[in-house]
């Protein structure tokens, strides 16, 4: 052997600084026949699925920042801020590592039935997260096709997880060139989009968006030929270690809760409602409430003495999504006359409320006397959602036909028949059907039938019931140009004019009454919220309710009332007794212009969530199921933009308390029925 060269195991070991040069791939290439390897192999573009997946993680916690930063201007503090912004950043960084956790145990078995397992597991977390969003329209379009609720439920929860393999697919066909960013780009905007779209609604359509937005992004990122990690060091697991950290700590530590209202405004925080909720259930598992009637400790109201008008016929009138703002400012005055002139020469309550943020709630209360919590929910085989129809709570129409009132219905729509339970049934179901294309009748065919029947009433007492769907979303009747409350009012106005008709026809009978009040009102981006439903602000609880004849002098009354006293107003203007059921009282006190019975005004809707207001002005919201508590106060702060849950923490548990403290007393319980979560 040389002494320049040792030959250790087949290797070429330098002994000086002259054969080190010749032992390098230069001089080995010089060799005829001996090919030089490269010194450094090429690595494959992109990057490793895992670290793919991570990546699209922190992507969509950027685009969640950025909007609570860029697009949430609603005054909160710094603090606040941190804490929101830290808290939707961990759960989007949680659903990252998750898919690359789903991913490696995929590659580590990488068999037909892992992936068979893996897509029948892609499809169980859509139907946990979509169904309850896909439940409503599943009972509509069942009733539209005469197709079982659950049949459509299953198709459309089939479609969404085939939305997850299509995102998976476009993500890979992007990632070849100068395609990857087409697909960052796309998944980014995505993400963006989803805060902007059904606002406050919507919670797992939400959820699924991000898990699309996360799919997509790490099929994009993914190199072409990059299947395992390679490995990172110490500061990859250090960073993997303290993202999962930070994901396990926002969904472990339940925030204030002026933070998670917060975060629920945001509705692209997708996770955020998931986990309020889970909280809540866990905080709920520590309480047991005491089971007490509260009919042992009420009884009948006999009716107010003397009658205010003997044999009355009573218009009440139910407009839909009206509000009360544009019934009490005079910038709308000119525009909405009939409303305007009924508020100033009727009496008017101007702090009356809805007992929910959604029809078939509120109007069930409405006629029952009775909070939603009361009543009994139940679905039929075709009808995937819950409906009052087996609660045995006797509604005010059945109480009236019972005692000789002649009653009568004006309506056109399915879901208000006798057999869905919201109403009752009346003496008279007198049925106007839609026009043409039209998905329900107008105000003003109902109003001629209303008007047919109350001119042909003998000398008896008569009440006639009307509820009219405009104005409602999209608020196209009135003109589909403008701005959407600029539409509203245009449906207003279509309203406006048919009570006008109504007010005529009163002014010329003396024992005539026209009752007009709302089912719930509606919002327009307040409180990052539109339509209604989905939350218990005033904009959308808030309604108008006016009693207008010439037995009623012109006065506003100010004292808390609420749908919830509409049964009890009803039968006492009847002359009946009002059953110890019945929540609420008669407001025919006030329309003698004396002092009501001072009580708070209760909405509990069917979304869990509750509210009381107290006559001092302040109003507290509690959800139940995301475990949040607001407070207000409505006399310096009546646009609700102030939560004083953390600033003044011993009031708001006070006042929670004596909300909570009414449905422990009085919810309805029966052995194996649960509550149902009912959206609009």
């Amino acid at each position: 052997m040389s002494s320049t060269y040792a030959n250790r195991s087949g290797g070429c070991v330098p002994s000086d600084e002259a054969a080190a040069n010749s032992c390098s791939g230069l001089t080995r290439s010089m060799v005829p026949g001996v090919t030089a390897p490269d010194p450094k192999p090429r690595r494959p573009p992109g990057l490793a699925a895992t670290h793919a997946a991570v990546t699209a993680g922190a992507i969509l916690a950027l685009i969640d920042v950025a909007f609570v930063v860029l697009l949430v201007d609603d005054g909160a503090n710094t603090g606040m801020q941190l804490h929101h912004t830290a808290y939707v950043a961990g759960h989007a960084l949680l659903l990252g590592l998750l898919a690359a956790t789903a991913i490696a145990a995929w590659q580590r078995v990488r068999r037909p039935a892992a992936t068979a397992a893996l897509a029948g597991l892609a499809l169980v977390g859509t139907w946990l997260w979509l169904s309850e969003d896909l439940q409503p329209r599943s009972a509509k379009l069942g009733e539209q096709f005469g197709v079982p609720p659950i049949l459509w439920l299953i198709l459309l929860v089939v479609v969404a997880a085939a939305l997850v393999i299509a995102a998976f697919s476009g993500g890979r066909w992007l990632r070849r060139g100068p395609r990857c960013l087409l697909g960052i780009v796309f998944a980014v905007f995505a993400g963006f989009a989803n805060h902007m779209v059904l606002r406050r609604n919507y919670p797992g359509v939400h959820l699924h968006v991000d898990v699309l937005v996360i799919t997509l992004l790490t099929a994009t990122l993914t190199g072409e030929h990059a299947r395992r990690p390679r490995s990172t060091g110490w500061w990859g697991r250090l960073t993997v270690a303290t993202m999962a950290a930070f994901g396990v700590w926002s969904v472990t530590f339940a925030p204030p809760s002026s933070v998670v209202v917060r975060a629920l405004s945001c509705s692209g925080n997708s996770l955020v409602p998931f986990v309020a909720r889970a909280h809540a259930t866990v905080r709920s598992w520590a309480r047991t409430y005491a089971e007490r009637r509260y009919d042992d400790e009420r009884a009948d109201r006999p009716p107010s003495q003397p009658a205010l008008i003997e044999k009355p016929i009573v218009l009440l009138v139910s407009v839909d999504c009206l509000r009360a703002d544009i019934v009490e400012a005079e910038r709308y005055a000119q525009r909405l006359p009939t409303l305007h002139a009924l508020r100033r020469q009727g009496a008017y309550f101007r702090a009356f409320r809805t007992t929910a943020p959604a029809t078939i709630v509120a109007l069930s209360s409405a006629f029952t006397g009775r909070y939603f919590s009361q009543l009994y929910w139940s679905t039929r085989a075709s009808w995937s959602e819950a409906w009052p129809h087996r609660d045995e709570s006797e509604r005010v129409s059945d109480i009236l036909n019972r005692h000789g009132v002649d009653t009568a219905f004006v309506h056109g729509v399915f879901w208000m028949a006798p057999e869905r339970g919201i109403v009752g049934h009346f003496g008279e179901e007198i049925d106007v059907p839609p026009k043409g294309g039209d998905k329900f009748p107008h105000a003003e065919p109902l109003t001629s039938a209303a008007l047919r029947r109350a001119k042909g009433q003998a000398n008896t007492a008569l009440l006639i019931y009307m509820h009219w769907l405009e104005p409602h979303a999209p608020y196209d009747l009135g003109g589909a140009q403008g701005p959407a409350f600029e539409r509203y009012l245009r449906e207003v106005e279509l309203v406006d004019r048919q009570l006008a008709r109504l007010s005529a026809w009163v002014d010329e009978t003396p024992r005539a009454l026209l009752i007009v009040t709302s089912d719930h009102g509606e919002a327009f981006n307040e409180h990052a919220s539109a339509t209604h439903g989905g939350t218990l602000y005033d904009e959308v609880v808030r309604v108008p309710f006016i009693v207008y004849g010439s037995a009623i002098e012109a006065h506003i009354v100010d004292q808390l009332a609420g749908l919830i006293d509409l049964a009890p107003t009803l039968l006492d203007l009847f002359g009946l007794t009002t059953p110890k059921a019945m929540m609420g009282q008669s407001l025919l006190p006030a329309l003698r212009g004396a002092p009501l019975r001072d009580q708070p005004s209760i909405i509990d809707g069917g979304r869990l969530t509750r509210a009381m207001v107290f006559a001092d002005g302040y109003k507290v919201i509690h959800d139940r199921r995301m475990g949040v508590t607001e407070l207000y106060d409505l006399r310096a702060d009546a646009r609700e933009v102030r939560n004083l849950v953390d600033l003044l923490p011993a009031e708001a548990q006070m006042r929670k308390g004596a909300l909570q403290k009414i449905f422990r007393r009085y919810e309805l319980r029966r052995p194996g029925y649960t509550l149902p979560f009912r959206p609009p």
